[in-house]
């Protein structure tokens, strides 16, 4: 499975892209997919927060990512991810806090790992109509246009893979559904638009 988040592209970009350039990688992908036209970033969020819900299925609230800037009051200032810089709790004798540990739930990479699978990572702002495409060879073409958000991708993922969402921390949490249309059996193949 792949998972690819470009800051920015929003559906309306994606489905221009496509039509204008139908031999690209995109554009197969697209004709073996569902793209969701309608989909949001969690909110409040930035680029930090928003890839963050893609691969925890958690708003700011449940993750504690709330911006790329991230500001804690109770911590003591830092600056940039030089280690001499970074913020630090005073109240565990000023050690410092890596970004991943501002992080207060699992990923989709964690729980696939525990389910002995493999991952990578090599990350978009708070927007409206960002551009969802899932695509697998045994889908068939098919527009959603029903309200969706970033977060329903992660228990997506999990799901595709035969894991169990709920095993992800946040969407216990936050009950986040898996995208619909997407699951029947194991995959419903109903081409056309929602």
């Amino acid at each position: 499975m792949l998972l690819i988040s470009v800051d920015g592209l929003h559906a309306l970009d994606l489905s221009n892209f496509v039509a204008t350039h139908p031999d690209s990688t995109l554009a197969e992908l697209s004709r073996h997919g569902v793209t969701y036209s309608n989909n949001s970033t969690s909110s409040p969020s930035d680029s930090f927060p928003g890839l963050a819900s893609l691969v925890t299925g958690g708003s700011p609230v449940t993750t504690g990512l709330w911006y790329d800037d991230t500001y804690n009051r109770a911590l003591s200032p830092g600056g940039g991810l030089n280690p001499k810089f970074l913020v630090r709790n005073p109240n565990n004798g000023c050690k410092t806090i890596l970004p991943h540990e501002y992080l207060r739930v699992n990923t989709i990479f964690e729980v696939v790992k525990a389910g002995g699978g493999r991952t990578a990572s090599a990350d978009a702002r708070h927007d409206v109509h960002t551009a969802l495409l899932l695509s697998l060879p045994s889908l068939e073409h098919a527009v959603v246009k029903s309200a969706v958000s970033n977060q329903q991708v992660a228990p997506t993922i999990v799901k595709a893979l035969g894991l169990d969402p709920n095993d992800l921390d946040a969407v216990r949490k936050e009950q986040i559904a898996p995208l619909p249309f997407l699951f029947k059996g194991k995959f419903d193949n109903r081409a056309s638009e929602f």
